[in-house]
Formats: C-alpha cells, sequence, structure tokens
C-alpha cells in the first residue's frame, strides 16, 4: 500500500512538473504579441480621410503654469559649419521659446517664423505662439495613437495653418479656425514594404514652407515631395479640386537608409540635410551641394549569443551541451533567466522583500555556470522580468498588482499568466532595482530588462493605475525608471522591445519609446520574430524565407534610425517552429542574414526550451 501511495504521488509531481513545462513554453512564444494593431489603425485612419474641415476655432486652451514662456528676440540663425543635431533645441526646452512637462512630453519639431511667431511638436502635443503666448492645440483628426514626428506653420489670407507630420499615419492639417486636421491621403509615401493604397505611411522626418510650396521630407530613402499650397487652398473651398503634389528628384545614396533629417534655408534658396549629403534644390530639384560620409556610426559590440531558461542554466550537461554549441557557431553570450516569468529569483536571492514573497529559489548553478562561461569567453547577460510578475502580483492583498475600474479588484490580462505590475508602484521599481543590483554583484556582463512596458492584450481601458499620482506618461514612467536602474548599475544595461515599437516611433500605448529609452540604455533587443508579424507584411508575392530575411534587416536599420544610433541593436532571432513553413534551417540562416546585411553582427536566439540543435546545421558551413 505504502509503495503504490508513492508511485502515485511521484506520478502527480510529475504530472505537475509537465503542465508547468508547457505553460512555460506556450507563454514564452507567445511573449512578442504586437501591440501595434494593424488592422485598428487602418480602420481608425480611414474614418479620417473623408472629413471635411470647418466649424469655429474653440479648441484652443491656455497652456498651463509649467509652460510659461520669455518674450522671444528677433533671431537671425546661421548655417554656417551646420550639423543636424545643432538643428533642433533641448529635449524638454527650447530656451527662449517653450518649455514642457518633462513628465508627459518632450519637443521632437520646432518652427520660429518671426520673433512672436511659432510652432512646437511634441511627441503628443502641438503648441503655438502667436503674439507672445503660447496656445495648445487640438488635435481632432488626427488618430489617436499617432506619433507627431514634425511640423511647419504658414499664413494666407490673414489666416495661419499648420501642418503636422506624423510617425506612421502621414500628413495632417488645418486652419486655426477648423475644428479638425485634414488627412493628406492621396500621393504621400506609403511604407516601403506596402502597396501604394496601404493605411501606413512612411514616416515624415520634416516640413517646410518655402513660398507656396510645402516641401515634405522622409525616412527609409522616400525622398522629397512637394505640395503646392495654393491648389490646398483651392481644395478647401471647392469640392471639384484637389491638391496639387509633386516627387522631387534626390539622388539617392542607399535605397533604404537615407533619411531628409532637416529642411533650411540660405540666400533663398532651400537646403535639404540627409545623413548622406546636403542638398540644394535648383530647377525642380535637389542637387548634391556637400557629400560626406554617414555622420552616425553604428554601435556594434559584436553580441551573439542564445537564451537559458532558468532549468536549463541549472543542469551541469545542458550547460555544457549549450558551451558545445556556441562555440560551434561562433558565439559569445548567454542570456539567462534570473528572474524569470513566474516571478522567480531563480539564483537565490537573500533581499527581505524577495524572501517575504517567497520569490527566491536557487534553481541556477551559479558556480558552474560562471566557471564554464569564463572558461570559454562566454558574457552572462541576466534577464529580469519586470513588471508581469505573478508572485509579487498575488503579495500583500495585490498591493503592487494593476487594478481594475469596474471591478475594483487586481486587474487581468488575456491569459493566465498576464498578472501585471503597476509600473507606478515605487516599491516595487525598488525592488527590481535592488534585484538588479544583487545579480551585478554576481559579476554578470549585462542587465537586461524584459517585459519593460505596460500590458498590450486584454482590457487595458479598464486599468486604474492607483499610483500614478503625478499624471506621468507611460513612456516617460519607464524612462524614469530605466534611468533610475542606470544610476544605480556599473554593468551595461539592456532592454527587450517589441518589434513594432522599433520599427516606428511608438510610445502612447505601452510605453516603449526608442529614442527616449536610448538615452539612458546601452542595448535594445528588438523580437522580430516573423511568425508575430502579420501574414502578408510583404505585400509583394514575396515568399516567406525572402520575407523572414527583410524583416530582419529593415527592421534593424529602422531601430538603429529611430534610436539615432545611440544604442546597440542586438535583435532577437527565432529560432522555434512556429508558424514556419519553410526549411527551418534555411529559415533561421535568412534571419541571420538579414541581421548581417542591416550593417551589424550582433544577435540572440530564442528557443523556450532552450534547444538549439539546429544550428549546428545553420552554422555548418
Amino acid at each position: 500500500m505504502a509503495k503504490t501511495n508513492r508511485t502515485i504521488v511521484i506520478f502527480l509531481i510529475f504530472l505537475i512538473l509537465i503542465t508547468q513545462a508547457f505553460l512555460f513554453v506556450n507563454e514564452k512564444i507567445q511573449r512578442n504579441q504586437i501591440a501595434f494593431d494593424e488592422k485598428s489603425h487602418a480602420y481608425e485612419s480611414s474614418s479620417l480621410i473623408d472629413n471635411q474641415i470647418g466649424g469655429s476655432f474653440d479648441s484652443i486652451g491656455e497652456n498651463n503654469q509649467n509652460q510659461q514662456v520669455n518674450k522671444v528676440e528677433d533671431q537671425n540663425i546661421i548655417f554656417s559649419n551646420i550639423s543636424y543635431k545643432s538643428l533642433f533645441g533641448g529635449l524638454y526646452e527650447i530656451p527662449d521659446l517653450i518649455k514642457v512637462n518633462p513628465d508627459y512630453e518632450y519637443i521632437n519639431d520646432y518652427k520660429i517664423k518671426d520673433s512672436n511667431t511659432a510652432i512646437i511638436v511634441t511627441d503628443k502635443n502641438i503648441y503655438i505662439r502667436i503674439e507672445g503666448s503660447i496656445k495648445k492645440i487640438s488635435i481632432d483628426g488626427i488618430p489617436s495613437n499617432a506619433y507627431l514626428t514634425s511640423c511647419e506653420m504658414t499664413r494666407s489670407n490673414n489666416q495661419y495653418y499648420i501642418f503636422i507630420g506624423t510617425s506612421y499615419s502621414g500628413l495632417f492639417a488645418k486652419s486655426l479656425d477648423d475644428e479638425r486636421f485634414y488627412h493628406f491621403f492621396y500621393g504621400i509615401k506609403r511604407v516601403f514594404y506596402t502597396s501604394d493604397q496601404s493605411l501606413l505611411f512612411e514616416t515624415i522626418t520634416a516640413l517646410f514652407v518655402k513660398d507656396n510650396d510645402l516641401f515634405i521630407g522622409y525616412q527609409s530613402s522616400k525622398g522629397v515631395d512637394i505640395i503646392n499650397l495654393d491648389s490646398y487652398y483651392s481644395m478647401r473651398s471647392s469640392k471639384n479640386s484637389i491638391y496639387k503634389i509633386y516627387n522631387s528628384n534626390l539622388e539617392l545614396k542607399n535605397n533604404v537608409k537615407q533619411k531628409v533629417e532637416k529642411f533650411f534655408e540660405i540666400d533663398d534658396k532651400v537646403y535639404a540635410y540627409t545623413n548622406f549629403g546636403i542638398f540644394k534644390y535648383e530647377n525642380g530639384q535637389f542637387i548634391i551641394d556637400k557629400d560626406f560620409e554617414e555622420e552616425e556610426e553604428i554601435i556594434d559590440n559584436n553580441i551573439r549569443g542564445i537564451y537559458l531558461s532558468s532549468f536549463a542554466a541549472s543542469s551541469k550537461n545542458k550547460i555544457d551541451k549549450l558551451i558545445d554549441i556556441a562555440k560551434y557557431c561562433n558565439l559569445n553570450a548567454f542570456v539567462v533567466d534570473f528572474k524569470d516569468d513566474y516571478g522567480y529569483l531563480s539564483y537565490g536571492s537573500n533581499l527581505e522583500l524577495a524572501k517575504k514573497m517567497k520569490s527566491t529559489r536557487k534553481l541556477i548553478d551559479i558556480e558552474y555556470l560562471f566557471e564554464k562561461a569564463r572558461e570559454n569567453n562566454i558574457k552572462i547577460i541576466a534577464r529580469i522580468v519586470s513588471f508581469r510578475d505573478p508572485i509579487a502580483y498575488d503579495y500583500d492583498n495585490h498591493k503592487f498588482a494593476l487594478w481594475s475600474k469596474s471591478k475594483n479588484l487586481p486587474w487581468s490580462g488575456a491569459k493566465s499568466i498576464e498578472k501585471w505590475i503597476d509600473p507606478y508602484n515605487v516599491e516595487y521599481l525598488n525592488y527590481l532595482i535592488d534585484v538588479a543590483k544583487e545579480i551585478e554583484n554576481l559579476g554578470v556582463y549585462e542587465i537586461q530588462f524584459d517585459y519593460i512596458r505596460f500590458p498590450a492584450e486584454g482590457n487595458t481601458s479598464d486599468i486604474d493605475y492607483r499610483y500614478n499620482n503625478k499624471n506621468i506618461s507611460k513612456n516617460v514612467q519607464i524612462f524614469n525608471f530605466l534611468n533610475k536602474a542606470r544610476e544605480n548599475l556599473k554593468v551595461s544595461l539592456s532592454i527587450d522591445f517589441f518589434g513594432y515599437q522599433c520599427w516606428y516611433k511608438i510610445s502612447k500605448h505601452i510605453g516603449q519609446d526608442i529614442f527616449l529609452n536610448s538615452q539612458v540604455v546601452d542595448a535594445i533587443y528588438p523580437m522580430y520574430y516573423p511568425s508575430h508579424f502579420s501574414k502578408g507584411f510583404y505585400s509583394k508575392g514575396i515568399n516567406q524565407l525572402e520575407s523572414v530575411r527583410l524583416i530582419y534587416k529593415h527592421g534593424t536599420i529602422r531601430a538603429m534610425e529611430n534610436s539615432n544610433y545611440k544604442v546597440a541593436i542586438r535583435p532577437w532571432i527565432q529560432a522555434f517552429k512556429l508558424d514556419v513553413n519553410e526549411d527551418f534551417v534555411e529559415y533561421i540562416k535568412n534571419e541571420v542574414r538579414g541581421v548581417i546585411e542591416s550593417g551589424i553582427n550582433s544577435y540572440i536566439f530564442w528557443n523556450p526550451a532552450s534547444d538549439y540543435n539546429v544550428l549546428y546545421e545553420v552554422f555548418k558551413k
């Protein structure tokens, strides 16, 4: 009888382990569900295309007390020794023009028209200065998920008109008497991988008005378009006309990477400043005026590695096997779960709060892992799952958990493991910092924060951020945490990002702002898993293998551009078979090829079970 009972107990333990392993693998694979919803964006954008402009100017409100400005003196901007970086003001302040609230927004672009007239665009708001006072402009008519990148302002028939460029929503305009923005649909460049009818537009990087022309500069070698403003004004008064838009020739030095950074004017001539040179506008085209090498130097630390679960790192045999694979494939890094998806500190923490929460367990064989890593020149990168933590979620009457407005209970996500922590809770933020410092003292090469974001799935509109007493925006809150981590840590600091958050500048929904975060971290790991991109992402008859290569090539390039080349980019490579319809070895080879073709030699393979035997075939030659 006793023997039978032992058999039953052993069987139950085995069943529990198998169930946990299955959930672990399933949730790991799903960790990169895309936050940027193309369908909802297209639906919202399409509803704005045919909106007509009209109404009264009642949506401008006075700015708050944090945005007081001094009187602007007459300014003559001199473009001698011009540099791209000199064309922009500070992150939160343009001296003698405007200060924005650094807890909420930062400045992306501005134009000074005269000593009393200017327009300023932040990542989410528009401000104008007229007759010495600053006013905030309603953005009705621009999609709610749009990221504002560029601005311009002009005057015609005693009426001011403003033009706004965005990251992926296109171009918008209105007069100050209009209630809503008009969406320019016809002729504005689409992203390079879709059809001309797509509702995803290429990033508009610069706007400039000269006489009756609006110059539009783009990212990704889309060049320059010019809208005749007289035709736009005529269109506003006549339903039978359409604005006239022209493509201006600009010699491209690279078919993907060239970007118009800024327009400027000298001696009545318009110039376009790009990352490959300065071009002068003459006879309807931009002609090279000064050629130069790329100003940005790519940061590439040549970090190539694989992900290890804490279970894999607990086995000497498994560690030895993965060391062998790393040596064969010329890899030099292990990303290891030191704080895993379930909230456990798998290295055996001594923190008091960890002991109270019962989140500490000694699973990783620290001594053996570090010994073998040193012998084989393997860098240990410590992965810390940050704001998704089932243990902390349940602790002390759910004091760390996100809260549901409708139920007055802890908010739960779309899946059982979706137990999110409130990123505004200071005690939990300090806990993460303490965890990172404790791990740093073990001798890791780098601290990597994963799930360093707000939730993207589930009914996120029902979330009550109980601890956000100062109304700090999501992107700034993530930045503030990373900035504090930077101040407390000496080792390299990195973060994992949704793929789309690197492809476009998007900051409003989950708080991942590649430009802002690049100010304080050393590396960003985009999750470009092709299985998580929409079907037909490249819609022009491209097969899956070619699509895989281009996703990594173009995605990596855009991540470098959107971060202003301030950080190392290390894409996660999909090494699991979800939605793989081609030969798996060729699939992975094409992923790696895409990264290398972008100009870097850094990447990390992700397999939730830490099974990388396929890499022997990938690197066979």
